[in-house]
């Protein structure tokens, strides 16, 4: 720990700060990432690699505020990313998954859609709808939608007959 405070006091900055928080969080302090990211950000706003971490146990909506923001920043200024259009899909299914969460499922639904409009090819765009459909109850869609997310990520796999209490494995 002192190399990452000796590296704060040489560097000034974003990068040592983001790395602070991802210690603590895996020291298992994610109260402390957290904070350290909210630190971070309002530092340096134009970090746009600490907004998708925001969302990990943040309240929902100052969650949806950092990712609001993150949104916003990397759509009007998408040369501060290294690849602007996967993290504006990534902090846009954070944003949907959120409001499913809430019950507010065209908001969600359409979130999803803009998701899979910036980054076709992910296969995270079907697993929030799997995770979706999971909770509305309707698990043949869920397993369908997973069975997509599983050949968009890793090519064609076979479905074997799940164990008693569900799951997918290659044969």
């Amino acid at each position: 720990m002192d190399e990452v405070w000796q590296t704060l006091y040489v560097q000034p900055g974003p990068e040592p700060l983001l790395a602070l928080g991802i210690c603590h969080l895996r020291m298992g302090e994610s109260r402390a990432a957290l904070e350290t990211w909210r630190y971070l950000l309002r530092r340096f706003p134009l970090t746009l690699a600490a907004y998708p971490l925001m969302d990990l146990e943040e309240a929902d909506d100052v969650a949806r505020s950092f990712l609001a923001d993150g949104l916003r920043i990397v759509r009007a200024r998408p040369t501060l990313a290294p690849h602007p259009r996967r993290l504006e899909h990534d902090l846009l299914l954070a944003l949907a998954a959120r409001a499913y969460r809430r019950g507010r499922r065209r908001a969600g639904d359409r979130m999803v859609n803009e998701a899979a409009d910036a980054h076709p090819e992910g296969a995270e765009t079907l697993r929030v709808l799997a995770v979706e459909a999971v909770r509305r109850g309707d698990h043949a869609a869920a397993h369908r939608l997973l069975d997509a997310a599983l050949a968009r990520a890793d090519g064609p796999r076979t479905r074997v007959a799940p164990p008693s209490r569900g799951g997918w494995r290659e044969p």
